[in-house]
């Protein structure tokens, strides 16, 4: 049970008066140093470290109290001498043991701070702590207990001010987590990420290995964790950029080779070549790896490629502008009786169009205009042959004959239809006859498409591409165009 120092601190003072009214000679010096004594030994937790000791030391002062009561003054000399004493070592026996332990304290709460990595996060306060631990050390060897102790409680101090520091950055390390997800998720997304599987699967064994030691407030392993899950994303990186680059080369390469197959012009050609030479430097910046300048490699090939691919579409569009144009003069020599006039004039007009379209260089719409005159043209030139074809070949059948072929081939029993869609062509493109011939192997049986399909088809000297025709069966003779063209007259009439 431990004494009231405070209380024995009052009562001292009284046993003074007691004993100069009585005349005793008190031995107050020896009592003081025993009270000091012992307050010296709880400070330096001997009540922990040697309890024994300390309450004997308690006990001798008590004593020495009661002596001065009953007027015992060398019997209270002694036994605060005896008090000083016990108390004396009571503390040199708890002081290696307190001075060891605060040691150890501070070591633990040096520890807790480089876990959490406070050499980066507060340096100064952990590097503090370090240097007031290591000379905590010393004093504890020297011996300077009582130094050791103080630069312990130092120590601590200075570690839990780091540690303090160093928490408040566990926000910061989870976003910097959060940001190598983000970065990983869009390397998975690519379509190639097979070519990095090894360095995506290194990373997300870092990113788990990093958010499980944070959530320990592990901030060394976690920074650690995060570096390496930093390079093999990077390492991914490189890999899906460099193969998507690669893609891209191989890609652009197929279509330079493609066009210089068929391509005749010099200047379209050279444009392809410096591009298939952007192409090959930026295959060897890939390697370097210098990804920025491979790109712009890319970028020049792809435009070389572009400005080629114009090049030759007006080249094309040109040509194609110039033999309409003869096919034109030619259709308007055909037509001695400018039974074609407004149909040409049609397709001068869009001839024109499709000109000054390519200047423009709206090509889709200049290709539309010339592919319509082509059409006009070529349906003109059609007509104008077959009419010379079918005087040739025109039954002379009397008409009796020829009403009687029609109805047998209107009247006869319906068979199943056939569609066919008009097609146009450079050469050769379809005309009532021609589809004749493909579909019945007979030109001359092109009135039934006509009769048959009489909705759609205003003039049988001009039919459009994309037109749906119903193909009726093959009539056993050859209907008569002219009777039946005199007929629809009559009833227009």
């Amino acid at each position: 049970m431990r004494i009231n120092l405070k209380k024995l601190s009052i009562f001292l003072p009284a046993l003074l008066l007691f004993a100069s009214a009585c005349d005793l000679d008190v031995p107050v010096r020896e009592m003081v140093e025993a009270k000091i004594g012992i307050e010296e030994a709880y400070k330096y937790k001997a009540d922990r470290y040697s309890p024994e000791e300390l309450k004997s030391a308690e006990m001798k002062l008590l004593q020495s109290n009661e002596f001065i009561k009953n007027e015992k003054a060398d019997d209270a000399k002694k036994a605060a001498e005896e008090s000083k004493a016990l108390s004396d070592a009571a503390l040199n026996k708890a002081l290696p043991l307190y001075s060891a332990d605060m040691i150890k304290a501070a070591e633990n709460s040096y520890n807790e701070a480089e876990k959490l990595f406070a050499a980066r996060f507060s340096p100064e306060k952990f590097r503090e702590a370090e240097e007031k631990l290591s000379l905590s050390r010393e004093a504890f060897n020297e011996p300077d207990y009582r130094k050791s102790l103080d630069l312990s409680s130092a120590a601590i101090a200075s570690a839990e001010q780091a540690k303090a520091e160093s928490l408040r950055n566990s926000s910061a390390l989870q976003n910097e987590i959060n940001s190598l997800k983000t970065r990983l998720d869009n390397i998975k997304k690519s379509p190639i990420s097979d070519a990095a599987a090894d360095q995506i699967r290194g990373a997300d064994a870092a990113v788990d290995s990093a958010e499980k030691h944070l959530a320990e407030n592990d901030f060394r392993e976690t920074v650690a964790s995060i570096a390496a899950a930093r390079e093999e994303i990077a390492s991914a990186e490189r890999i899906v950029e460099a193969n998507t680059i690669y893609a891209q080369i191989t890609k652009l390469r197929a279509e330079i080779n493609s066009a210089l197959a068929d391509e005749k012009n010099p200047a379209v050609r050279a444009n392809l070549d410096k591009a298939a030479l952007a192409l090959n430097r930026a295959e060897t910046l890939i390697e370097q790896p210098d990804f920025p300048a491979s790109r712009a490699a890319v970028a020049e090939a792809e435009k070389l490629l572009a400005e080629s691919k114009i090049k030759s579409k007006e080249t094309i569009l040109l040509a194609r502008i110039a033999a309409a144009r003869a096919e034109m003069k030619e259709a308007e020599a055909m037509d001695s009786d400018s039974a074609h006039e407004k149909n040409l004039g049609i397709a001068a007009s869009l001839l024109e169009e499709s000109s000054n379209e390519l200047k423009n260089r709206r090509f889709d719409r200049s290709e539309e205009t010339v592919d319509e005159a082509e059409t006009i043209i070529a349906a003109v030139k059609n007509s104008i042959e077959r009419a010379a074809k079918e005087i040739a070949v025109e039954s002379k059948a009397d008409e009796e004959t020829a009403v009687t072929e029609e109805k047998v081939f209107e009247e006869k029993p319906a068979e199943e239809e056939k569609i066919y869609v008009v097609q146009w062509r450079k050469k050769d493109t379809d005309c009532l006859w021609r589809i004749s011939l493909a579909v019945y192997n007979d030109a001359s049986l092109w009135p039934a498409i006509y009769i048959a399909n009489k909705e759609q088809i205003k003039d049988p000297d001009l039919i459009f591409p994309g037109q749906k025709f119903k193909i009726p069966p093959k009539p056993d003779k050859r209907p008569e165009f002219k009777r039946t063209r005199d007929k629809e007259a009559v009833k227009t009439e």
